[in-house]
């Protein structure tokens, strides 16, 4: 059966696997992991992944890991075995969401590209960024609170807006770091889960 994961995997052809995190200057989401749940990325909240396997032949399915493919330079997936993989996009709103399983539809008029990795920009770190394709505002990223008192913050990216806006409305600016191992990796060498929900 891992074989059959193996097989299944849509980064197994050359591909970078990584972890990220938010870093602002807010220190109740500063150094908090990206989580996939509800198609969207959040900060303060668990994973949430499905397998349709037996669990001794699933992927953890415990964090949310991207993957950038050598092949399909500025676009972002999610790390997982699903055939068809996972495809992260943006959508006009500066909603960060994903695909759902065995679907490659997007929302309409959304940005699949614009994305890119940068290694080691501190000790310890990559830099995950995004701009829009469009040009115009440099891009960037915000956290919003969710529901009061959840204490979740959903992740959004900047379109066409300086963050004055979304600071006024309670968000916070952050970047995206990715974790790197002290050789130089990023410490992800599979799919992180089976699908993402």
């Amino acid at each position: 059966m891992l074989r059959f994961l193996f097989l299944c995997f849509p980064f197994a052809n050359a591909a970078t696997l990584f972890t990220a995190v938010a870093a602002s200057g807010n220190t109740d989401i500063h150094m908090a992991p990206l989580a996939a749940s509800a198609q969207h990325l959040w900060l303060h909240r668990d994973t949430s992944a499905y397998c349709p396997n037996e669990p001794d032949q699933c992927p953890p399915g415990n964090l949310t890991a991207f993957g950038m493919a050598d092949s399909l330079e500025g676009t972002l997936s999610m790390d997982v075995a699903v055939p068809g993989g996972q495809r992260v996009f943006v959508n006009q709103g500066g909603e960060i969401k994903y695909t759902l399983p065995h679907s490659a539809a997007v929302d309409t008029n959304s940005s699949i590209s614009g994305w890119q990795l940068t290694p080691s920009v501190m000790s310890g770190f990559g830099k995950l960024s995004w701009a829009p394709e469009t040009g115009g505002a440099s891009g960037g990223f915000v956290a919003c609170p969710g529901e009061s008192g959840s204490g979740e913050w959903t992740v959004l990216a900047m379109m066409g807006d300086d963050g004055t806006s979304f600071v006024t409305a309670g968000c916070s600016l952050m970047e995206v770091l990715v974790p790197m191992t002290a050789d130089g990796g990023y410490g992800i060498d599979g799919p992180a889960a089976w699908e993402y929900e």
